[in-house]
């Protein structure tokens, strides 16, 4: 069964992300020290996490980072609010072509999604998921289904308008594949080997999955995560007219 850290090294591993930040490290075993990135800080206010900066993911952006991070891992406080914060905070230090992923996006039942946390132990991920589904709207963001459901986000050069769209429980639970853009570990991790777009005025180019853009006579046209699962998973090697 694969989990934050199967995905955080895939991506590390294959986009060659040197530089990560941890917010929430809790156990370092767990996760933190499995993370194959050159350059790794940690932070939790907790001493027992011996993260590399003992305070709250607040106190740390507001204190500044001196560089930018290639992958970010969001998974402090579970509440939408401060994963909000978490989330535009760390666009600010994000690299261009870096990703930030987001933990316990897609929760198993409502019990564990109470806010406040209801009880200091037992399985809780909190309201996470009302943050996610506010970036459903963006190509450059899908859910992989795997560990609790980790919200991927690519930093492909476009842009982000905080949403005020809230969802409860019910809605969120019948159409939690489209408000997460859920997909499975197979769809998110297999390459897309080549495929082929067809421009409206006959001319044709060809992409594989690592490509974010391609270029053509009538201009540069964007593909985000999601128009590239989806390529990948309706084995399509040829569109007419722009991906929908």
């Amino acid at each position: 069964m694969k989990t934050r850290t199967d995905l955080l090294n895939f991506l590390a591993e294959k986009y060659n992300l040197e530089r990560y930040l941890e917010i929430g490290v809790q156990v370092p075993e767990l996760n933190f020290d499995k993370i194959k990135c050159a350059i790794k800080y940690g932070v939790d206010p907790d001493p027992s996490a011996r993260a590399t900066f003992l305070m709250t993911s607040d106190e740390a952006f507001n204190a500044g980072f001196r560089n930018k991070f290639d992958l970010i891992f969001i998974d402090g406080l579970h509440t939408a609010e401060q994963v909000k914060k978490d989330f535009e905070n760390a666009l600010k230090v994000l690299s261009p072509n870096g990703f930030i992923v987001l933990h316990d996006c897609n929760p198993e039942k409502e019990e564990h999604t109470i806010v406040p946390r209801p009880t200091e132990r037992g399985h809780w991920n909190g309201d996470v998921y009302k943050f996610a589904c506010q970036l459903s709207s963006y190509e450059d963001f899908v859910t992989v289904d795997i560990d609790n459901g980790c919200g991927v986000w690519r930093n492909g050069g476009g842009y982000y308008v905080p949403s005020g769209s809230v969802w409860v429980w019910e809605d969120f639970d019948t159409n939690r594949k489209e408000l997460l853009n859920l997909v499975t570990w197979d769809e998110f991790s297999t390459p897309l080997v080549q495929a082929t777009y067809l421009f409206p005025n006959g001319n044709v180019a060809t992409f594989g999955w690592d490509d974010q853009q391609i270029v053509g006579l009538q201009g540069q046209y964007s593909f985000g995560l999601q128009q590239k699962i989806k390529l990948h998973s309706d084995h399509r090697t040829q569109w007419n007219g722009f991906p929908s």
